[in-house]
């Protein structure tokens, strides 16, 4: 049972119904039922019980003006009813201050009589009860506050004297129900009627809807913990404000009760106002909370890189929109499932220093293994410990760098053959030299030039000479080392140097191998074709110190070779060599 009263009370909804309108319809309906009560003589329109405070004429007249009051309040928002009701609400105020007037200082205002007299009940009395008079101060400044002030402490000020007759209104009908007459005011003459406290509690509720850009009533009706914490907590606290003010009631005289309303209203200001700043104080911090989180899923969310968040166990707890699209998968796919459904056969994210990167393959839902770079972050949040992977993915990357070795590699070989070009052969080939010179070796340089090449490309067009010309390369390229550089510098011309050589006898070989190798018939598009070639082979140091001498003396002995038929092999001659360690004069092989 009590868990539904706090879910009733949570959920507002019966406040929420309690429009302005609605209200004040039925404070209308409460003012003219007691004057009828009065006007008709019937009791149980003026108290539900006998023995009980009746309606005033005065509370009865009050609920009236106050009831019209707020109805012309109600939009449209025209002008003349913006004043008829503050001239109301004026009027209740002049009733209300009197009363509290005679109460406080014992002055009895005479012209509040009239009301009495001109109704011909001058047997009732037409002052309001103590509770009433405040009540109607309250709420008819409230209202004029409401009306007329645009500042939003003015505003949040109406809806505090608003709470306080409410939680003034709930007293005396508590005081009814449980039959607790020293709740109701001073004695049973002078107590606040049932009618009265039910009207000043549905007036309080209409006030307190009308202006929802209040303070409190934002408070009240918000979505945040504070206000949830609030709503829950508004039964047990005016249930101990009460028992405070029961036990602290003293005799049945008007001193000692006006005094003991004076602090509970003072108490329940008190209370209310220190319990919405707790409560305001938790809605701000969970809207901070919530701004935050809604700030790092944007991040998260947003972020270009694939996030992932992994708990201890390693099961993927969380993810970003990058990581669907870098693996194929749906977010439904990989939550709670391994990280290692993402991993290669054998890998795993070990503990690593926060912020370092690892280069591995990603499997993708399709198959495709994409290249991605993790860096990762270990945290504990709320005694969890926790990972957080960022995934960069590498194929864009992997994309731009072959295609800059691509562009390395044609700025550097030939088109054709894929073999070197003049320009990168000479950056080598002057590496070559300083590092033979520092380890006391020699580099051979041979020139290769075709024999019979001009007259294929000549009968059989430049496409089957095109085609030879890369075969001739892949023989050359077999019959040297790997270290070894292979260039066409153009047309039908080679040049191989072999580097880290200990003596002139290893140019002898390859020279001899690449002379067999290009001698043998070329098949190409069922044609068969036949050519040769002629070499000649420099030695660094002793037949040139740098790149130019080198290649200049090797050409001079492939002209020599050239001269001296096909298929000759040819060494610098010692009398073109400066050198004084140069070999034997060149010979035709």
């Amino acid at each position: 049972m009590f868990s539904r009263i706090r879910s009733w009370i949570a959920s507002t909804s019966v406040l929420a119904l309690l429009t302005p309108g609605r209200s004040a319809l039925a404070v209308l309906l409460i003012g003219l039922l007691g004057l009828l009560g009065w006007v008709a003589d019937i009791p149980a329109l003026r108290s539900p019980q006998s023995g009980q405070p009746m309606v005033s004429v005065n509370t009865a007249l009050s609920m009236l003006l106050c009831g019209g009051a707020l109805l012309l309040a109600e939009p449209p928002a025209v002008r003349w009813r913006k004043w008829l009701a503050s001239l109301l609400v004026l009027v209740v105020m002049l009733f209300a201050g009197a009363t509290s007037l005679e109460y406080l200082a014992g002055i009895d205002p005479l012209f509040l009589h009239w009301p009495a007299q001109w109704l011909g009940l001058l047997q009732a009395r037409p002052l309001s009860s103590p509770y009433g008079a405040p009540s109607f101060l309250l709420l008819s400044t409230g209202l004029l506050l409401q009306l007329h002030c645009r500042q939003p402490w003015l505003r949040n000020l109406a809806q505090g004297q608003v709470v306080l007759v409410v939680g003034l209104s709930l007293v005396v009908l508590f005081g009814h129900l449980v039959g607790q007459a020293g709740l109701l005011g001073v004695g049973s003459s002078n107590g606040t009627a049932f009618y009265s406290a039910l009207g000043f509690l549905l007036l309080a509720a209409g006030l307190f809807n009308r202006d929802l850009q209040a303070w409190p009533a934002r408070l009240w009706y918000g979505h945040g913990a504070g206000s949830l914490l609030l709503r829950r907590l508004s039964v047990p606290l005016m249930a101990l404000l009460l028992l405070f003010f029961i036990l602290g009631l003293g005799g049945q005289t008007l001193a000692p009760v006006a005094a003991h309303t004076l602090i509970f209203i003072f108490s329940l200001g008190i209370c209310w106002v220190g319990l919405g700043l707790l409560c305001a104080q938790l809605n701000r911090e969970e809207r901070q909370r919530h701004q935050v989180d809604q700030q790092f899923a944007e991040l998260f969310e947003g972020n270009p890189d694939g996030l992932l968040v992994v708990d201890a166990r390693g099961m993927i707890a969380r993810l970003n929109r990058s990581v669907e699209l870098l693996t194929g998968y749906a977010r439904s796919e990989l939550i709670g499932e391994s990280l290692r459904r993402l991993l290669p056969q054998g890998s795993s994210m070990g503990t690593g220093e926060h912020g370092s990167g690892m280069e591995i393959t990603l499997h993708g839902k399709s198959g495709e293994e994409v290249p991605v770079n993790i860096a990762f972050r270990s945290a504990c949040i709320d005694g969890q410990l926790i990972n957080i992977l960022a995934i960069r993915d590498l194929r864009a990357h992997k994309r731009l760098l072959a295609d800059l070795l691509r562009m390395r590699h044609a700025a550097g070989h030939d088109s054709l053959t894929s073999l070197l070009n003049r320009a990168l052969l000479a950056e080598l080939l002057d590496n070559a030299l300083l590092r033979a010179d520092h380890r006391h070796q020699q580099v051979a340089v041979c020139f290769c030039d075709l024999d019979g090449f001009k007259a294929i490309n000549d009968n059989h067009g430049h496409a089957i000479g095109d085609a030879l010309l890369v075969e001739v390369a892949q023989r050359i390229r077999r019959c040297v080392r790997q270290q070894d550089l292979v260039a066409r510098p153009g047309g039908d011309e080679f040049i191989i140097v072999l580097t880290d050589l200990d003596s002139a006898a290893p140019a002898d070989r390859v020279a001899r191998a690449v002379l067999e190798s290009l001698s043998a018939p070329y098949l190409i598009n069922g044609l068969e074709l036949h050519v040769s070639v002629s070499i000649g082979i420099s030695l660094y140091p002793q037949h040139g110190l740098d790149r130019e001498m080198l290649l200049q003396h090797a050409d001079q002995a492939l002209y020599a070779a050239k001269h001296a038929g096909k298929r000759q092999i040819c060494h610098y001659p010692p009398e073109f060599s400066s050198h004084r360690s140069a070999p034997p004069a060149a010979v035709a092989d």
